[in-house]
């Protein structure tokens, strides 16, 4: 049967291969956990093959906000993600020392200078904070505003952080965070009062409430990946 500390980051690796047996226990007792989980790996995730006829403006167009001077690779290497993940159309924006960079990264990604944040009300979804670096809290505001989807991840998730220590009720569009724990803790550090503890349950607790209190779909990236 599983238990919680096979999933937890730092245990995980000491547990090998999980083996779900049916116990025989009464399914009322088994309706009755606290914490129901699944282990997936990439052979379950894996994408299926496009369609020949498939059409990239159909694939829906994403929008990248993000690099900067120190940090230019980050967005370049998500938009080669974005389109490994099928997406249809890939646009970045980035700040001006960064454009020439960016735009010879690659030539199926077309690359902007973002002037004002109503240039992207016009996407299907958005990726916010790859490498962005710091002192953005104001600019991610605005584009919460627009109501877009948006998956926020590295120095978004820490504008974020910087957000909600100055009011705890920040209006946004659906919403995907993506931290690894260094990130994670910069949430809670500002969520609350004292530290978690260390325990299996307390943590997986930790991340159902941490996503409950932001109204998001949180995806921690450890050795496991936990949504």
């Amino acid at each position: 049967m599983r238990k919680l500390a096979m999933y937890h980051p730092f245990t995980r690796s000491d547990c090998g291969e999980i083996v779900v047996k049916n116990p025989s226990f009464p399914p009322q007792l088994l309706g009755k956990a606290l914490i129901a989980s699944d282990l997936y790996t990439s052979e379950d995730l894996a994408l299926k093959k496009l369609s020949t006829s498939s059409y990239k403006n159909k694939r829906g167009h994403l929008g990248i906000v993000g690099g900067s001077k120190e940090y230019s690779g980050a967005p370049r290497l998500s938009a080669r993600s974005a389109f490994a993940s099928r997406a249809g159309l890939v646009t970045l924006f980035c700040e001006e020392e960064v454009y020439p960079i960016a735009a010879s990264e690659s030539p199926s990604v077309m690359v902007r200078v973002l002037r004002e944040v109503k240039e992207l009300a016009s996407y299907d979804a958005l990726l916010v904070g790859v490498g962005w670096g710091g002192g953005r809290s104001s600019l991610l505001e605005r584009i919460f505003s627009l109501g877009k989807s948006i998956v926020l991840d590295a120095d978004g998730i820490r504008a974020y952080a910087e957000l909600l220590e100055k009011q705890k009720n920040i209006p946004h569009g659906p919403l995907i965070l993506t931290p690894h724990l260094g990130e994670l803790k910069h949430l809670t550090s500002v969520l609350y009062d004292e530290a978690p503890d260390d325990t299996p349950l307390s943590f997986f607790t930790m991340v159902q409430d941490v996503a409950d209190r932001l109204n998001a779909v949180l995806v921690v990236k450890s050795s496991l990946v936990h949504i």
